[in-house]
């Protein structure tokens, strides 16, 4: 699974310089970027949670080498 680190902190800097921006104050509410951060939060704990989920999966049944499905 791929990790999903960096683009979790790109989206964080996003929605930071679209909060930064003087141009948007009007556009967006601080209840609003509460919602994204509060995804942001949830996603990467997801994203943990399968990636250990992934772990113990290979604990119990192993994992095929890629060596094994080439074909010679």
């Amino acid at each position: 699974m791929p990790n999903i680190e960096h683009t979790r902190d790109r989206l964080l800097a996003k929605v930071y310089e679209f909060r930064k921006d003087v141009s948007t104050k009007h556009i967006a509410t601080a209840e609003d970027f509460e919602i994204l951060y509060a995804y942001a939060l949830v996603i990467s704990q997801i994203a943990q949670e399968i990636d250990e989920a992934g772990k113990e999966i290979d604990k119990l049944f192993g994992v095929v080498d890629e060596d094994m499905l080439k074909i010679y």
